[in-house]
């Protein structure tokens, strides 16, 4: 007696019966049901485990694929740093609102800050520098030298966090007269790095010559800098700059004009000549090659918005897993600060027309681990949360349950009254 089909069926471990046509067709030689051949009685289904492949528990969801319309970011590692560049078109000139924006808005957010514009004199300056070493930040500034006034478009400064060490050889290695552009000397992720900030002249032979300039007297600062500390030589250089022009036409503004406005051919050159020679990468482009360039634009009304505002980082950082990872442009109103009161300014915030670029820079793959809650004193000086905790800690508080209350929490609950001498 042959075998029936529904043997080998079951053999394979499918538990998937094969098609009463096909069996009687099996048994019987044709195709139809046959009443002389009586069809057999079919076996118990095997067990689910055993009749069907189960897939791994607890598999999760495909990742929802990424937007390539926006700029990459980047998740938080341990080591990263920060850079970040603004310019501030004279919304520094008072001492207090300089020391707002730099501490508050730029150095909240990254580690090292480089600012355009500030419109500084020598005293300003000075009186800025004071302000931010009493809270243990530290400063290098570029003032105009030449007897003009008011410093209207000059002065240009590196701002580093009280968090980033300072070590031997932390210089302002060179500075122009008409305080437009400087290099600063500064190790950061333990590595001696260059830090250059530049502000373009307005017009295209002018930004050339600016640009060719800075190229020959950077060098050369470089090379008395490093005789000095040989740790900087071969330094890599992150390079900020609000260049005045756009460098692609159709890329780096919104409305590309045929007579070629806010582009400069011999400018250009001039930059390309200057990144060939100092192997430096137009950071933006490269880290989001796929966004769309709108994200990029840093400057302009709302129909005509323009790329100005640059990170240039040499090219063996841009474009790896480490180095420089990220390059995103930050609001210019997310970066401002109230206006001083009795300003007769009609605008509630003193703002710069320009947004900043945040550039991060990765040494190490590990994730950071998330961090702990804390309180901070500020915060408890607000007076509805120093009341809202009050009332929670005279309805819920047990002497018995104290262990793991923050003792700042309690010595709000506990202060101006709040509880009796006995409960305290």
């Amino acid at each position: 007696m042959t075998q029936p089909l529904w043997a080998n069926v079951v053999s394979r471990g499918i538990n998937r019966p094969r098609p009463l046509h096909a069996v009687q067709a099996g048994l019987t030689g044709v195709g139809v049901p046959s009443a002389a051949a009586p069809l057999p009685p079919l076996p118990p289904l095997l067990p689910p485990k055993v009749a069907r492949v189960l897939g791994p528990a607890g598999t999760p969801p495909p990742p929802r694929p990424k937007d390539p319309s926006k700029p990459r970011g980047a998740s938080a590692c341990q080591g990263d740093e920060r850079l970040i560049y603004q310019n501030l078109r004279s919304a520094t000139t008072d001492v207090d609102t300089a020391v707002e924006i730099i501490v508050h808005r730029l150095l909240s957010l990254a580690s090292i800050a480089a600012v355009a514009e500030t419109w500084w004199d020598a005293e300003r300056a000075a009186d800025v520098s004071r302000a931010l070493r009493a809270k243990g930040h530290r400063i290098h500034v570029a003032c105009s030298s030449l007897q003009v006034r008011p410093h209207r478009g000059t002065g240009v400064c590196v701002a580093i966090r009280e968090d980033v060490p300072a070590h031997a050889g932390e210089a302002t290695v060179w500075q122009r007269p008409d305080g437009k552009a400087m290099a600063v000397a500064v190790v950061m992720q333990q590595q001696p790095r260059y830090i250059v900030v530049t502000h373009y002249p307005h017009t295209d032979a002018e930004r050339a010559s600016f640009e060719h300039d800075n190229r020959v007297a950077l060098l050369a600062a470089r090379a008395v800098h490093e005789a000095s500390f040989p740790q900087w030589k071969d330094a890599r250089i992150f390079w900020a700059a609000d260049r005045n022009m756009v460098v692609d036409p159709r890329r780096d503004r919104a409305r590309p004009k045929p007579d070629g406005d806010g582009h400069s051919p011999l400018a250009a050159q001039e930059m390309a000549i200057t990144r060939a020679d100092m192997s430096l990468t137009d950071c933006w482009p490269a880290l989001n090659p796929s966004a769309d360039p709108r994200h990029g634009y840093t400057i302009g009304d709302a129909d005509d918005r323009r790329r100005y505002d640059t990170w240039d980082a040499s090219t063996d950082l841009v474009g790896g897993s480490l180095g420089a990872v990220s390059c995103v442009v930050v609001p210019a109103v997310s970066l401002s600060v109230p206006k001083a009161r009795g300003s007769s300014s009609t605008k509630a915030q003193k703002m710069s027309d320009h947004d900043g670029v945040l550039l991060t820079v990765r040494i190490s793959r590990d994730k950071r681990p998330a961090g702990e809650p804390r309180v901070h004193q500020s915060v408890l000086s607000d007076h509805d949360l120093r009341r809202h905790i009050t009332d929670q800690v005279k309805t819920h508080f047990r002497p018995e349950n104290a262990e793991g209350v923050p003792p700042r929490l309690l010595l709000v609950a506990t202060s101006r009254g709040s509880m009796t001498r006995g409960q305290r």
